[in-house]
């Protein structure tokens, strides 16, 4: 369940109980507002209340933390079933990157591939001609930090954010900058910073998504649900509370060792988990077919 309020009910907390002792597992998403607070329903005891890392594995700045957080997940940056149309993908040396283009900027009509210039927040040096700008967000219009790129003849500024998570802006309307302008995540700028630090290149492609990336752990969720769905479909002679059990028991452990209010239990893990039910006697009649986990 990708949504969540207060305050709590006696019928809504009964109800989801009822749904619990009949073998149903019920999660949802801790909530979005960066503090302690409990959100319903997934602070009821008979929930799974879900919270958000970011791409580093770090607790998502707006995932809310409290002792009914039972497990965490990706919601930072994360790709959506809502059309856009404006997001592009490459990498940055080896790294995987995503990109928003600025809304008013021009679109790249042919895949770009160059190294790149680290600028200031409104400046960029004359070593960025032929060059990506890499800009970091803040002070000045976005419009500005274009124009500051195109003035050193570079051939494309990618604005990373100064916040969490991932965002895109506007240009002027009309805009004088004419080459194209993305916006990406902090994330993504500290990926973008070390490839320039290492000499490598980036790539971005010119053919853009169609879907806008979310932040939030109801983008964490899913996650969830998802693993928990497929570790039931394989291991079906297991018990909600054997599914559980094994997801909570096998999820990487971050932050605070052991259970911590910010991450629950951990990071949770398919094939860590997949690999604990299928140790002999579980759950239920015995395991199923082996489960072969990737190396890599």
């Amino acid at each position: 369940m990708s949504l969540g309020g207060d305050p709590p009910t006696s019928a809504e907390s009964t109800a989801f109980q009822g749904y619990k002792n009949k073998g149903v597992l019920s999660v949802a998403a801790a909530g979005n507002s960066g503090d302690s607070t409990l959100s319903y329903p997934a602070s009821y005891p008979s929930v799974v209340s879900v919270a958000a890392t970011d791409q580093s594995n770090t607790k998502a700045s707006f995932s809310q933390f409290n002792s009914e957080v039972d497990i965490a997940a990706p919601g930072a940056s994360v790709l959506s079933t809502v059309l856009t149309g404006s997001i592009f993908f490459g990498t940055a040396g080896d790294q995987a990157i995503v990109l928003s283009i600025m809304s008013n900027s021009v679109s790249p009509t042919a895949n770009i591939q160059q190294k790149t210039c680290l600028c200031s927040v409104d400046t960029c040096p004359s070593t960025c001609n032929g060059l990506i700008c890499i800009i970091p967000r803040g002070s000045v219009t976005f419009e500005a930090k274009g124009l500051a790129c195109q003035a050193s003849k570079g051939i494309a500024a990618i604005i990373y954010n100064n916040a969490a998570g991932f965002f895109s802006g506007t240009m002027s309307t009309p805009t004088s900058v004419t080459i194209p302008v993305f916006g990406t995540s902090d994330s993504y700028g500290v990926v973008l910073v070390n490839a320039h630090n290492a000499g490598n290149n980036v790539f971005v492609d010119s053919v853009g998504g169609p879907y806008a990336f979310y932040d939030g752990t109801s983008m964490a969720t899913p996650h969830v649900s998802g693993v928990i769905f497929l570790l039931w479909n394989k291991f079906s002679a297991c018990t909600s509370s054997d599914i559980l059990n094994a997801v909570l028991t096998t999820a990487l452990d971050l932050g605070a060792s052991g259970r911590d209010n910010s991450f629950g239990s951990g990071l949770i893990q398919y094939w860590a988990a997949a690999g604990y039910l299928q140790q002999p006697g579980r759950c239920g009649a015995g395991a199923a077919a082996p489960v072969k986990v990737p190396s890599s």
